[in-house]
């Protein structure tokens, strides 16, 4: 129930409602950030991941954060729906595999997880 998503569908990124938030089970968007992966304009994108917390940069300026009881449950809050406390981060990342499709962008070329102690949040 605490499982909310982060989506980049090109050129934006959404940030999604966890379960809990949503009263017909469907995704929630809690914010867009549009033209966050416009292609000639940003080269790289930085996700923070918190508790109740995600910051988003690019190198093209982009640098907002949100706080929001929505967000991802990390801090061993229960999940009514699905069993004990949450505790992972689930990521996943795809690249075009075939340009010639109908499919728009070309997908992630290169990622690295870091994890940071105690970052600025404010």
């Amino acid at each position: 129930m605490n499982d909310a998503e982060i989506d980049g569908l090109y050129p934006s990124v959404y940030l999604r409602s966890n379960d809990k938030c949503n009263d017909n089970q469907s995704l929630y968007t809690l914010q867009t950030y549009t033209d966050a992966l416009f292609s000639g304009l940003v080269n790289r994108v930085t996700l923070y991941i918190g508790n109740e917390y995600v910051r988003i940069t690019n190198d093209n300026g982009l640098d907002e954060k949100i706080c929001h009881e929505c967000l991802f449950a990390l801090a061993g809050q229960p999940d009514d729906g699905h069993g004990g406390p949450n505790e992972d981060v689930y990521i996943a990342l795809n690249r075009v595999v075939r340009p010639e499709s109908d499919r728009v962008g070309m997908g992630v070329c290169m990622a690295t997880l870091s994890w940071v102690c105690n970052p600025s949040w404010n």
